[in-house]
């Protein structure tokens, strides 16, 4: 494996470039990751709804306006026949969200897409704004990264809202082969960028973006979270 070669941070005086209004060859792939149990949920958190939408729906429209298209990688691809999307299993199913990364990635690579855009199904307030900060850094970057993340202030893994290279495929291949499957030890792997929490701070409140429903308590909160959301508009 690769070491961790090379870490660059997204200044502050950078501003995200737009992106083409239609999806072309250069354009990343937009993928939601819906492979999890949703064990303390008691049901597919992903189709849980506040607001007149479910989770899914917000993920996906949010991926949708960051780079103009949207897929979804699930083992359970009735359960969101309503979305609907173009979907695809894990090559590794209940492998963790590595193997999400890794059919996100070899989606992306049948394409000639140069990456992967990845977002977790459960974070209901992703801002499209935010996530086009991770594009932009990917494509602005020299040399260029095989990851690009937000830098966690707190030391804690970042959530999985990510820029995945095709170039990680071998070392997704790699991980998912050994006995440590997480997605720190994808990064530890291959070349990964951090863009600031705090460069978030333009567009949204850091703590909402990466707000993530696992439990019905969670959910009772987003809903709250929403009508603030909405007073403030």
């Amino acid at each position: 494996m690769r070491g961790h070669r090379r870490s660059r941070t997204f200044g502050a005086d950078d501003e995200p470039r737009a992106l083409p209004s239609s999806v072309t060859i250069e354009t990343p792939l937009g993928a939601i990751l819906a492979g999890g149990a949703s064990r303390r949920f008691g049901s597919p958190k992903a189709l849980a709804a506040f607001g007149g939408r479910t989770i899914a729906e917000r993920v996906r429209d949010a991926i949708r306006e960051a780079v103009g298209n949207a897929v979804l990688v699930t083992n359970e691809p009735e359960l969101f026949a309503d979305l609907p999307l173009p979907t695809r299993p894990d090559v590794h199913p209940g492998a963790g969200p590595v193997a999400g990364i890794e059919a996100a990635l070899r989606w992306a690579e049948e394409e000639g897409r140069p990456g992967a855009l990845v977002a977790a199904c459960d974070m209901p307030f992703l801002d499209s704004r935010a996530l086009r900060l991770l594009v932009d850094f990917a494509r602005g970057a020299n040399p260029s990264p095989d990851a690009v993340l937000f830098r966690m202030e707190d030391g804690r893994n970042p959530p999985l809202c990510a820029w995945f290279s095709v170039r990680c495929l071998p070392a997704a291949g790699r991980v998912l082969a050994g006995d440590d499957r997480s997605v720190r030890a994808l990064l530890s792997s291959v070349a990964t960028a951090w863009v600031p929490m705090e460069e978030i701070a333009r567009f949204c409140d850091s703590a909402t973006m990466f707000f993530n429903v696992n439990t019905p308590g969670d959910l009772r909160r987003a809903e709250q979270i929403a009508r603030e959301l909405d007073e403030r508009a």
